[in-house]
């Protein structure tokens, strides 16, 4: 791998193209450049994590975003990488929440991120709260922020949003998590801070700090319902409409019969439609 970056450097215009990002001041941004095909796009993405911080590579769809995560693996980035490949609320919310407290990562994501409405970074940095081995968070004020950030309490937690409580221990799944967490209290101190697994409920991993945060947008489930709601209300009253609009009413008339010669004619009966409105 080290000859092939060694290669990669030798070629000018991508080193060129390196050093004029690096050199340009962010008044004169976006810089356009012909498509990199193939592998080349990644390798100068390594190229550019040498000076940059924060590196962001969107993909045309799953497919080659998969294929980019395999190759930067490759290369030994992917403790850099952070995936963003749903665009679920809560998986949104948990890598901002990651991205937020890192300065070293590469975003990689399709170009379908460009059309989600996301927080700024003051807005995530309020909505989390850190929680660390040995800090000040009671036992019981961590209850009430719970409430206070409508988490809902449960037997078990299963899903994020929801917490339990079991004597001396607390666990909760944070918006801004991967896995749900258990606290061991002793008094109100904090004695240690695991994850666990959400079906088998053991421990996973001894952890120093967490986060907790509340939701930054109502969850999908939310949105749709309301949506029916209001679809199903909105065809309840056009429904009504239409009924009182079109009611009529069936009034019978009846025809006198006659006589011709030997033969009688007539006696039918029919209905007269009256408009009720």
């Amino acid at each position: 791998m080290k000859s092939i970056l060694d290669d990669l450097k030798k070629i000018s215009s991508l080193v060129n193209l390196a050093q004029l990002i690096n050199n340009s001041p962010t008044d004169k941004f976006p810089l356009f450049v012909t498509n990199l095909f193939g592998f080349t796009k990644n390798l100068f993405v390594k190229l550019l994590c040498e000076s940059e911080h924060q590196v962001y590579l969107l993909c045309e769809d799953s497919k080659s975003l998969d294929e980019s995560n395999a190759e930067l693996s490759i290369m030994g980035l992917s403790d850099k990488t952070i995936i963003i490949n749903e665009l679920k609320p809560d998986i949104l919310q948990e890598m901002l929440t990651e991205i937020t407290n890192r300065n070293d990562f590469i975003l990689l994501s399709t170009y379908d991120l460009l059309t989600c409405a996301l927080p700024d970074k003051e807005q995530i940095r309020k909505n989390t709260t850190q929680i660390s081995v040995g800090g000040d968070l009671s036992y019981n004020n961590l209850v009430e922020y719970f409430n206070l950030l409508n988490y809902q309490k449960e037997n078990f937690v299963e899903a994020p949003g929801d917490y339990s409580q079991r004597g001396a221990i607390i666990d909760f799944w944070s918006y801004s998590e991967k896995n749900p967490v258990r606290l061991e209290f002793d008094g109100d101190f904090i004695e240690s801070i695991r994850h666990f697994d959400p079906e088998s409920q053991r421990s996973i991993e001894s952890i120093p700090t967490s986060t907790l945060a509340g939701e930054l947008s109502p969850s999908l489930r939310e949105n749709i319902s309301n949506i029916l709601v209001f679809a199903v209300m909105g065809i309840m009253v056009i429904s009504s409409i239409v009924i009182i609009n079109e009611a009529t009413r069936q009034i019978t008339v009846y025809y006198a019969k006659r006589v011709r010669g030997n033969k009688m004619y007539g006696g039918q009966s029919t209905h007269l439609p009256l408009r009720l409105n």
